[in-house]
């Protein structure tokens, strides 16, 4: 995984927490935020995989309860390839996992594992 911007975490969080409140996408569906939140959720994950920055491990266990199907699904994929997982974090995939209406997010992030294996 490489990052794709150049932002700060704090900006990334800043970004998100914007659509998150605004419920705005962003650049690819003619938001005003220069980002799309997708794109943003894979730069916290590039952070807490290749650089275990806890922060942008935090801000994507918190992402796990947002609304946004695909930025749950992005987040709990990022969240099963970081190393070594704060046990908050560890406790907070496993109740993810367990939500019958991530189901299909699970059957997804299963499908993504097995193209890469």
């Amino acid at each position: 995984m490489t990052r794709q911007t150049e932002l700060s975490l704090e900006d990334i969080c800043a970004y998100l927490e914007q659509s998150r409140l605004s419920g705005e996408c962003g650049a690819c569906h003619g938001g005003a935020l220069p980002y799309p939140p997708c794109l943003l959720v894979n730069e916290l994950g590039v952070l807490a995989v290749n650089e275990g920055n806890k922060e942008a491990e935090a801000k994507l266990r918190d992402i796990l309860d947002w609304e946004q199907d695909e930025l749950r699904a992005i987040a709990y994929l990022c969240l099963t390839q970081v190393e070594k997982l704060d046990e908050e974090t560890a406790s907070a995939l496993l109740f993810f996992a367990q939500k019958l209406e991530n189901e299909d997010i699970m059957e997804w992030a299963d499908e993504q594992f097995k193209r890469r294996n």
